[in-house]
């Protein structure tokens, strides 16, 4: 059996659309507006891409899109999904090692009372980041009105001008996209969600999940993460995170972990 899945193992990889040479198609999201860079995370996926032999282009598109287009094979991967994202899609194959921790916070204005569960949103609608497939599934699970915004500045514009009984979003955007201050004039509530973000692949690239995985635990463990990250290195994954846990795992197998809220590191 040994010996079967070793065979099946490499012919996954030899098969695989991006196989080594090939440039990698990337789609990254616009936290920061239209066509506005993360460095620090192109470079982390940058480095993983040229240990295991290829290039890598990354293309800033809505997130919503980049969803779509990773499913859908136009893209070779998404930068970064969580494992409730990808539940029930059966062509997102996610990396097995993390690339970033995250917590999902519901915000209301201060004279609400304060959040502490998913079922006290239930009273009023709740505004998320489009394509924030975390958020948006969460909120179906627990029989939520919602509305999408297209930036986190209008979700929290619509929150502050009463449109929202509570805009939900992740900790980990708000310090990507430069700005813990849209929140400073509104509660936090305690995380509705912890958990992280995950390389995901299409299913033709599947092949490549296991070899990423290992890759980026290297790195973890090396310190090229925590270098490369600079600022943002407050939201990698705890070094719990072995090599025998992106050895033993599969495709797609993504443990799931608690997390503590996280507070900015600027």
């Amino acid at each position: 059996m040994r010996i079967l899945a070793w065979t099946i193992f490499l012919l996954q990889l030899l098969l695989s659309p991006a196989s080594a040479g090939q440039e990698c198609i990337v789609g990254m999201p616009e936290l920061k507006g239209p066509q506005e860079p993360l460095p620090e995370c192109e470079a982390l996926i940058e480095e993983a891409y040229r240990r295991a032999g290829m290039a890598v282009r990354f293309i800033y598109i809505p997130m919503l899109r980049d969803f779509a287009e990773t499913s859908a094979q136009v893209l070779d991967a998404s930068a970064g999904r969580t494992d409730v994202a990808a539940q029930g899609n059966d062509n997102i194959v996610l990396s097995a090692t993390p690339l970033l921790k995250t917590s999902l916070v519901a915000y209301t204005v201060r004279s609400r009372p304060g959040i502490k569960t998913w079922r006290d949103l239930r009273q009023g609608k709740v505004g998320y980041l489009r394509g924030d497939m975390t958020t948006r599934n969460l909120a179906r699970e627990n029989k939520l009105r919602t509305t999408a915004f297209a930036s986190l500045e209008q979700g929290f514009g619509a929150l502050r001008a009463g449109h929202l009984a509570a805009f939900v979003t992740h900790t980990t955007f708000l310090e990507l996209a430069e700005s813990p201050h849209l929140t400073r004039e509104f509660n936090a509530s305690p995380p509705l969600y912890t958990g992280y973000f995950y390389h995901a692949l299409n299913k033709e690239n599947g092949g490549m999940a296991v070899r990423l995985s290992r890759i980026f635990d290297e790195m973890l463990k090396d310190g090229t993460s925590e270098k490369l990250l600079g600022r943002y290195a407050f939201l990698l994954p705890e070094s719990e995170w072995g090599a025998e846990k992106a050895q033993d795992a599969t495709p797609g197998d993504t443990a799931h972990k608690d997390l503590a809220p996280m507070a900015s590191h600027r």
